[in-house]
């Protein structure tokens, strides 16, 4: 098999989300190509994998926009903003896993306003805030 085109771009997990959900509308279905059953159940599953994931609590695409502005002042290169838009990170460990050498490539101060960022574009549910601060407290 011969790869015609080669990657153009990287995807985040809420641009595919979106793009599955916008196929999955009915309005679309009886203008698009019919790609079976297979294809529907594999969409299924994995819009269900995705709704479970950080990339479900962005709720529109300015403030995915507007987290990529932010993140773009920092350098940062794009595999890491991409890790970053997919797990909205909420904790400075997080943050390390994340960025390869954030101790040195970024302060504290950076790190935490990258936090204060995140939670101010994506807000938990109170509940899972709560059991947020339970695993920091534990660790």
């Amino acid at each position: 098999m011969k790869v015609l085109i080669e990657r153009d771009k990287f995807l985040s997990d809420y641009e595919v989300l979106e793009h599955l959900k916008a196929t999955q509308n009915p309005k679309d279905k009886k203008k698009s190509k019919h790609g079976g059953l297979e294809l529907e159940i594999v969409s299924k599953e994995i819009i269900s994998f995705l709704e479970d994931r950080a990339c479900s609590q962005i709720e529109s695409p300015d403030k995915f926009k507007q987290l990529m502005v932010f993140l773009n002042q920092y350098d940062l290169v794009k595999i890491e903003k991409l890790q970053i838009m997919n797990s909205l990170p909420r904790s400075m460990v997080h943050v390390h896993a994340v960025i390869e050498e954030c101790d040195q490539r970024l302060n504290e101060d950076s790190v935490n306003s990258l936090i204060d960022k995140i939670n101010e574009l994506f807000p938990l549910p109170e509940n899972d805030e709560e059991d947020q601060q339970q695993e920091q407290q534990s660790q």
